[in-house]
């Protein structure tokens, strides 16, 4: 396109070329636009990155998080986003390492809540959501970390939760309910505090 220079004279069409070209970018970078626009988003919530870290360096860093986010959502028909796993509103970085993809409805339901908060509602039976793999995911994790820490391996807490970790790990139709959780834990730790 060849531009006059009438045109770049006159502001109206200056700010035309300008909107234009930001189209163009962003049609070409759409998840670079989309990461972009949730660092601006998560900023003006009172965001950071680590320090020392450069913001465009960390917003880069972010992108195939975002892409991971519109694959899923594509494949699933099922929105997802890009969460934050210590919440920005309590000193949550923005940065990859602070980040996960997830479905919008646990986004919603998990608000201010970290991983760990959510997995206490779980298990203390104030969860009032349904259990998706986002659930599962922190299940397995602590679940792990529990088993590896556990005193006596060969007790029948320790294998009823393998056998449950592997049921959720093959049976991708396998979706256990928050009673069956809690449960596998109690059996596990008795009571279960996670802090």
């Amino acid at each position: 396109m060849r531009v006059r220079r009438w045109e770049l004279e006159n502001p109206t069409k200056r700010k035309e070329m300008r909107r234009k070209q930001m189209r163009n970018y962003r049609l070409k970078n759409a998840d670079a636009s989309v990461a972009w626009s949730a660092w601006n988003s998560a900023r003006s919530r009172g965001a950071r990155v680590p320090e020392g870290a450069v913001i465009a360096d960390v917003v880069r860093s972010t992108i195939p998080l975002y892409c991971e986010a519109r694959e899923l959502s594509k494949a699933t028909g099922i929105r997802h986003e890009v969460d934050h796993i210590l919440p920005i509103q309590r000193g949550g970085l923005h940065s990859p390492e602070n980040l996960q993809v997830v479905r919008r409805s646990f986004n919603a339901a998990k608000r201010r809540l970290t991983n760990d908060e959510v997995l206490e509602a779980v298990i203390d039976g104030e969860w009032q959501y349904d259990v998706g793999p986002e659930v599962l995911r922190i299940t397995k994790v602590r679940l792990e970390e529990l088993i590896e820490d556990h005193e006596e391996p060969d007790s029948l807490g320790v294998l009823t939760a393998q056998g449950f970790l592997h049921r959720i790990e093959t049976g991708t139709a396998y979706q256990p309910s928050l009673e069956t959780i809690q449960a596998v834990f109690e059996r596990l730790q008795g009571s279960l505090t996670v802090h």
